[in-house]
């Protein structure tokens, strides 16, 4: 149960879309879809998250994190985040029971 929450991060979700490019073909860009407050907590394995995955026979640690922001739709996990320098890719989107709040579980992208 989400009480009072404290959305004090400013945080950028973007989409991405198809363009058309100089050659005639099509470019993936990203674009800002929403600029909102969230709340912003790195998981610690709390919702039974790895936090280590095999990339090229060696073992790399994986990071998730839980952005919480106001009801709203269209967000999926198609989409990424942008919090300061870093980006973030949706994972899950989760509704509040009363359609107040989104959780966005979501893993740092290096």
């Amino acid at each position: 149960m989400l009480g009072s929450i404290n959305l004090n991060e400013l945080i950028i979700i973007e989409e991405q879309e198809s363009r058309p490019d100089s050659m005639g073909g099509y470019k993936k860009e990203w674009f800002s879809k929403y600029v909102i407050w969230a709340r912003f907590l790195p998981l610690y394995n709390k919702k039974q998250l790895g936090n280590e995955v095999a990339v090229s026979k060696q073992i790399q640690s994986v990071n998730f994190y839980e952005f919480t922001i106001r009801y709203r739709e269209g967000i999926t996990n198609k989409m990424r985040i942008k919090h300061k320098s870093r980006s973030f890719e949706v994972i899950k989107v989760i509704e509040s029971s009363n359609k107040r709040f989104l959780e966005v579980i979501a893993k740092e992208i290096i």
